[in-house]
């Protein structure tokens, strides 16, 4: 599952916020707009208008300071030390000037703009709860058994826990 979600979320980086987004290479519907936001989303690059905007930026201005991932600073910081250090003042001065009127007449992209403040949505990434039998293996064999009856089920079940909390102490 995890390999499905680094692919399509990778298609919607490259096929949704650079060809689509930046480059404007095609026309796309709005159900494949739609999903190129919720995959984009997903992908933890920013929002897409942040993204369309450093990438338009960095053809304007390739290999300049005003370049946001400037080769010229080396191969590390071209790709991936841009995200970690704070941007050039060139950058930010550059980076008003860059027309996002077409993507700002986008709804679904502003709206993701607005909402998307920290990566992925909280409500996007889901954690397992120790207790959920999906992921407590004791409790999932239990569940195969058909034919065990609830008082028994039961009684394995605090057997169960009994036993995680003696390996735990």
């Amino acid at each position: 599952m995890a390999l499905l979600i680094v692919f399509v979320s990778g298609m919607a980086v490259l096929l949704g916020a650079h060809r689509l987004y930046s480059h404007r290479s095609y026309k796309a519907t709005f159900l494949l707009r739609l999903l190129v936001v919720l995959w984009h989303t997903v992908s933890s690059q920013n929002c897409l208008w942040v993204w369309v905007r450093d990438h338009r930026q960095h053809h304007k201005y390739s290999d300049t300071d005003a370049d946001p991932h400037n080769a010229r600073r080396g191969f590390f910081f071209s790709h991936i030390g841009w995200l970690m250090v704070r941007k050039h003042p060139a950058v930010f001065e550059a980076g008003r000037k860059v027309d996002m009127s077409d993507i700002e007449a986008d709804w679904l992209v502003m709206f993701q703009k607005k909402y998307n403040k920290n990566g992925v949505p909280e409500h996007l990434v889901a954690e397992p709860d120790p207790e959920d039998k999906v992921f407590n293996q004791d409790e999932a064999l239990l569940m195969e058994d058909k034919r065990t009856d609830s008082k028994k089920m039961a009684a394995s079940l605090i057997t169960a826990k009994d036993r995680s909390k003696e390996k735990q102490g």
